[in-house]
């Protein structure tokens, strides 16, 4: 769809927000012939707001404008960066640029054909993943930056379905009635009171019958938004509107004098538990609702729960130790009514959503028409929904990336899976990896097909064991890999210093591309490389197969036999790479995620380990007896998997602000280069 063919439709459909009258098209603005307003269009976006000056923001208002500014030259992603970098966190730039805040999208319908409206769009993060899975998208909100920002960042992604508009303090949505399939109010309903007059439940009652005005018969309306009695209020968790301690809990009168005595106003973004809920959304025209747990809450999703299924329930939350086993078996119980966070579907008819109207098609033609159940819904950090489905007898994966970059990752390890298949068995015996069964696309949307493999995953294990109990199968597990897939590479010298230099040129195109390059990294990258070589033996060396992102995340465990069962996520997989580097991985990972090191500390210390002969390395020494490398070389090949590592940092893992690339490349990159002088010198 062209952008002139968006402008055009999007100019027809407006209404004046004050009358629904229908609306002249100027140059520069839209007047009202009926009621006289007129609207203005500042940069390309109409704002039919009242106040114009309204800002809300995780930014201050001049901090935002500048964003702008930055955004428009060197794109929205790298502005978001800058600031991170200038404050030193990444708060903003995870709340605006996470694909996780629109985790709940597959729980909706009408994908690939019809249009959303997601009011109160902040930054635009769940109004552009939207985009990429229905025809139209509307995004609306009442601060102009932040609609702005939407507007850049969806141009820049090329998304010209997304058509933005400022609104929301007036009685009506600029939009007409019956022209919108599904709406999203993510963190919306309860600051709707803060900007009109009246009692707030009735002003939520009238805003939700204006909803259901542009909404077409049989729409869908979600709601992401808090529970009044979830577990954290009871437990005395600060309420996020008025910062106060257990004031959603109270009855409302007592409520609005507490607010009134601690902050001097009164209290007015209700929130209410689900029966609650299913009151006010019946009084504002939405006779049937559905209620989903959002764990940990609606704005960063994890876990998406049917309230309305037990086995849901008792199967996504669970345990790794007998005192979490234990709570939650109470949690599980009180769950329904006092989840933290509710997803709210709401409607005329009953609800199919994308998810099942997926598992159905797979059914199909996929397993022969056998029935699937949907047992669990979760969210990972990488942008990728995994839902749970079984049948009578096979357990299953469902795996949907959620953002453009998720699904690239989906194709590369779908590209990486068929060359281990076409490898007939040399590689697919030894990895252990899940085959997937279908891929493909439906109603828009990529999916990948997966059997459930048996096992407890690595991290959860580890709970209640340390990782050196699990040594001895992993080292047997990567040692039988790299015996199965070993190819002669020549003289160790030259596999060392040429891996470390392929590795460490794509490191310097990524640097610079994040504007922090110049000539010396590239010429001390380059003289460690070097020192790689002279150091090595000139006896005869190999490469070999690695999984690439071997961590305790992507390995699954038979915990009564300490066996492994399957090793999951092949998307880094690299055919011709060097032994050790998924061991050092897995070393690493576990000091960043248990003992909170970062990667560059962690390889220095494991060096200097390597060259003290501390007895925590010798997992490491009995896997390069396994494989017949000599022990003095893993100190070599620690270096070309940290130079690999801050390359997938750079280029899949991030961003990260500069201090933490700093971290774990520019410290290492000093040490490891004051070692090769020194070297150099004593020759």
């Amino acid at each position: 769809m062209s952008e002139a063919t968006v402008e055009k439709k999007r100019i027809s459909l407006f209404r004046c927000p004050e009358c629904l009258s229908e609306l002249t098209d100027l140059p520069d603005h839209f007047r009202c012939d009926k009621c006289q307003k007129q609207f203005p269009v500042v940069e390309g976006l109409p704002v039919f707001s009242r106040d114009r000056d309204f800002y809300y923001g995780e930014v201050s208002k001049d901090q935002m404008q500048k964003i702008l500014a930055r955004a428009s030259l060197v794109g929205w992603h790298t502005s978001i960066l800058e600031y991170a970098d200038a404050t030193g966190t990444m708060d903003f730039h995870d709340y605006t640029a996470s694909p996780i805040r629109a985790g709940f999208k597959f729980l909706l319908d009408r994908f690939e054909t019809g249009t959303a409206l997601d009011y109160g769009c902040g930054s635009g993060a769940i109004a552009t993943s939207l985009a990429r899975n229905f025809a139209k998208v509307y995004a609306a909100d009442l601060t102009l930056e932040r609609v702005r920002f939407t507007q850049i960042r969806a141009q820049q992604e090329k998304l010209y379905n997304v058509i933005a508009f400022c609104s929301g303090d007036t009685p009506y949505i600029p939009l007409r009635d019956n022209s919108v399939d599904v709406i999203v109010l993510n963190g919306v309903l309860e600051w709707v009171p803060d900007h009109r007059s009246g009692d707030p439940r009735s002003v939520q009652i009238a805003f939700l019958r204006e909803l259901r005005r542009i909404l077409v018969k049989n729409g869908l309306l979600f709601i992401g938004i808090e529970n009044r009695i979830g577990f954290g209020y009871v437990l005395g968790k600060h309420e996020e509107h008025a910062g106060l301690r257990f004031v959603s809990l109270l009855p409302r009168r007592i409520a609005n004098l507490y607010s009134q005595v601690m902050r001097g106003r009164p209290y007015r973004n209700y929130t209410y538990s689900r029966s609650g809920y299913r009151s006010l959304l019946e009084s504002g025209g939405f006779p049937r609702t559905d209620f989903w747990g959002l764990v940990p809450d609606y704005r960063g999703i994890e876990k998406a729960i049917h309230l309305s299924e037990k086995r849901m329930i008792r199967e996504s939350i669970t345990g790794e130790t007998v005192l979490k086993r234990a709570r939650n078996l109470v949690i599980r119980a009180f769950f329904p009514w006092m989840s933290e966070s509710f997803g709210v579907l709401a409607g005329d008819m009953p609800f199919l959503s994308y998810v099942a109207r997926l598992t159905s098609h797979i059914s199909d033609a996929h397993l022969s028409g056998t029935p699937l159940e949907i047992r669990r819904y979760s969210v990972t950090n990488t942008g990728m929904v995994h839902v749970r489905a079984s049948s009578d007898k096979t357990d299953y994966m469902i795996k949907l990336p959620l953002s453009g970059r998720a699904d690239q990752r989906t194709e590369a390890a779908l590209h990486n899976l068929e060359e281990i298949a076409a490898s007939a068995g040399k590689y697919q015996d030894a990895c252990l990896m899940p085959r997937p069964i279908a891929h493909g696309r439906f109603l828009g949307q990529t999916f990948l097909l997966e059997p459930l493999v048996g096992g407890d995953s690595l991290d959860q294990l580890m709970a209640r064991m340390t990782l050196t109990s699990f040594f001895p199968s992993i080292c047997d597990y990567l040692a039988n890999l790299c015996m199965r897939t070993q190819q002669k590479g020549g003289p160790w010298s030259e596999v060392l210093s040429d891996s470390a230099r392929n590795y460490g040129l794509l490191l310097a195109e990524y640097y610079e591309h994040r504007g922090l390059s110049n000539s010396l990294f590239k010429r001390q990258i380059s003289e460690v490389a070097d020192y790689l070589g002279r150091g090595a033996p000139r006896r005869e060396g190999f490469r070999c197969a690695i999984h690439g992102d071997f961590w305790h995340g992507n390995i699954l465990f038979d915990a009564s036999q300490l066996r492994i069962t399957a090793v999951l996520d092949w998307d880094h997989f690299e055919k011709r790479a060097l032994p050790f580097l998924d061991l050092f991985n897995l070393i690493v990972k576990h000091e960043q995620y248990f003992n909170r090191k970062g990667l560059g500390q962690s390889v220095v210390a494991l060096h200097k380990a390597l060259g003290a002969g501390s007895p925590a390395i010798a997992p490491l020494r009995g896997y390069a007896m396994r494989i017949g490398v000599e022990e003095r070389m893993i100190s070599d090949f620690l270096v070309v998997y940290w130079i690999r590592q801050s390359l997938l940092l750079l280029k899949v893992d991030g961003p990260h602000t500069t201090a933490v690339i700093e971290e774990a490349i520019g410290e290492p990159l000093r040490y490891f280069h004051a070692l090769a002088e020194t070297e150099t010198a004593s020759r």
